[in-house]
């Protein structure tokens, strides 16, 4: 019992995102939807759930960017950009699956270049 109200105390309901509205978990999905993830940067910024998503979302959604422009390097480019275009839409399905079960998980590197910004 002790540990429970301990739990609470230091905001870990809010950190895993549960009993957040549908309408954050909405604009907390538009994250990982390439370029719609300026839109939880703009709706919602004070609430961490939805920062926390559309953070990862925009590195994803940089990187996406980035191997666009990697096009123009004969041969080496495509392939960059064909394996990062893979590596992109699993992150964000993994991304949408987790703001559906009102989790916060940190992705391995981009949870840390997310935090930076």
């Amino acid at each position: 019992m002790a540990v429970k109200a301990k739990t609470e105390g230091t905001g870990a309901s809010a950190r895993n995102g549960q009993d957040k509205p549908s309408c954050g978990k909405f604009v907390a999905l538009c994250s990982y939807l390439g370029i719609l993830c300026l839109v939880p940067l703009v709706l919602n910024r004070k609430e961490e759930f939805v920062r926390f998503h559309a953070k990862q979302g925009l590195v994803i959604w940089m990187w996406e960017v980035a191997a666009i422009f990697t096009l123009f390097i004969p041969v080496l480019g495509h392939l960059f950009f064909t394996v990062s275009f893979i590596i992109c839409i699993l992150l964000s399905l993994v991304g949408i699956l987790q703001v559906l079960a009102n989790k916060s998980w940190k992705f391995p590197v981009i949870g840390n270049w997310a935090e930076n910004l």
